[in-house]
Parts: structure tokens; C-alpha cells; sequence
């Protein structure tokens, strides 16, 4: 019976310590000295901010509910991704994830989509043919710089591992409010 009990208190301990890792981390930005972006856990469920916007973030049974400026966007949790879902109900955005790459679609058939392709220690990030830049993670600093195609510094952060948000900063043409929506959107799809 001890046996037994032991056996079913350790799985237990087990479980939990699975679920609590498959939780997003915090993650910060740092633009000049200044919070550039942030995702944060809070009572209710996360909150991301950029340097203008905030969007509070909510589990739902299907996915997450983002609230920004008394807006609701949605997010569905699909097989290999996710998909974004404007106030109106239209499509915003779509994650799809497989094999070492990560893209990001402006719509169902988008002919030049975002891509993070895992490279070990980073992302590089295109659109399409053009090289935008690449997300570092630096171990031995336990730090997380995002680089422009130039190799200049646009901004970094304090981690533990690598990170696809980071990489929002590099794509071109979005607004940012946009861009807020898919950091918080690339930070809970744990990678």
C-alpha cells in the first residue's frame, strides 16, 4: 500500500512539474534602456505590452481570448498552429509551426509569408526570398538579442532559452498593435 501511494504521489509530482514547464515564461525586451515588449504572467493569465499598446490574454477552452483597448481578438488553437481572429470575426493572421520553422501568413494563402527557420541557436527570419534579420539566444549570457539582416542590434532580453517573439520586431509593414498581438501569440506557442 505505502508502495502504491508513493508510486501515485511521485506521478502526480511528475504531472505537475510537465504542466507548470509547458506554461509560457516571462519574457522582456529592451529597446535603449526601455521596455520594448513584454509578456508577462498575471493573476487572470498574461498580459502583453509594447512601448504604446497592452493586451491581456485569457485560456479559453478552444484557444485565448486578447483584449486590447475593450477589443476582443481570438486566437484558435489548431493541429500545427494557431489562427487569429479580428473583433469581426475575419481572419488576421495565421501561425503555422512544423519542423525546425515557423510561419506566419497575413491570410489563408499568403504568396510571401513571415518565416523563423531554427537554426540551433537562433531564427533566422524571412519574408518570402529577403533575409530581415535572426533572434539569438546567447546561453552563456543567458541573454536574447533580435539582429537586423545588417547584424545591428534592435533589441534584447534576459532568457533562459531561445524565443520566436522576439522576432515580430523584424517583420516589415505592420502596425504595432498587430505586432503586439503576434508576440503575445508566438510567446504562448511554447517552442
Amino acid at each position: 500500500m505505502k508502495t502504491t501511494r508513493f508510486f501515485l504521489i511521485s506521478m502526480m509530482i511528475l504531472a505537475f512539474a510537465g504542466a507548470v514547464s509547458a506554461q509560457p515564461d516571462d519574457l522582456s525586451l529592451r529597446q535603449g534602456g526601455r521596455e520594448f515588449f513584454s509578456f508577462k504572467k498575471n493573476s487572470g493569465g498574461y498580459r502583453a505590452t509594447s512601448a504604446r499598446f497592452f493586451l491581456d490574454v485569457v485560456k479559453e477552452k478552444t484557444g485565448y481570448r486578447l483584449i486590447m483597448g475593450g477589443r476582443e481578438y481570438r486566437i484558435k488553437e489548431k493541429e500545427n498552429g494557431y489562427k487569429i481572429y479580428a473583433p469581426s470575426g475575419s481572419l488576421l493572421y495565421k501561425i503555422k509551426e512544423k519542423e525546425n520553422k515557423i510561419k506566419v501568413l497575413k491570410s489563408e494563402n499568403d504568396p510571401a509569408p513571415w518565416a523563423l527557420k531554427y537554426k540551433g541557436d537562433h531564427y533566422k527570419v524571412v519574408s518570402g526570398d529577403r533575409d530581415l534579420g535572426k533572434v539569438k539566444f546567447y546561453g552563456d549570457k543567458k541573454k536574447i538579442k533580435v539582429k537586423d539582416r545588417n547584424d545591428n542590434e534592435i533589441c534584447q532580453g534576459s532568457a533562459t532559452r531561445l524565443y520566436a517573439a522576439p522576432a515580430v520586431v523584424l517583420f516589415e509593414g505592420i502596425k504595432e498593435s498587430d505586432m503586439l498581438i503576434l508576440f503575445a501569440a508566438l510567446s504562448l506557442a511554447v517552442r
